[in-house]
C-alpha cells in the first residue's frame, strides 16, 4: 500500500529509488534461493544481511565524500 503524497521531484525520486531497491532485493533473493534452496522461507534473514551490506556501502561512500571535502 502506497501513501498518496503531493507530487514533487523529490517524492518521485524517493519512490522510484524505493521501487528499484525492492526489485534489486527480489532479484538477490531469487539468486540466493537458486543457489541455496534450503534458504527458501528465510526472506527476512536474507533481507537483513542484504540491507546491512547496503548500509555499509553508504557509510563507505560518506567516508569518501568526507575525505574529498577535507582536501
Amino acid at each position: 500500500m502506497k501513501l498518496k503524497v503531493i507530487n514533487n521531484p523529490i517524492n518521485e525520486a524517493v519512490e522510484k529509488k524505493s521501487d528499484d531497491l525492492i526489485a534489486e532485493f527480489d532479484e538477490h533473493y531469487a539468486k540466493l534461493i537458486a543457489a541455496y534452496p534450503e534458504q527458501k522461507g528465510q526472506r527476512h534473514f536474507a533481507f537483513q544481511s542484504w540491507i546491512i551490506q547496503k548500509v555499509a556501502g553508504l557509510q563507505l561512500c560518506i567516508a569518501e565524500l568526507e575525505k574529498r571535502a577535507e582536501s
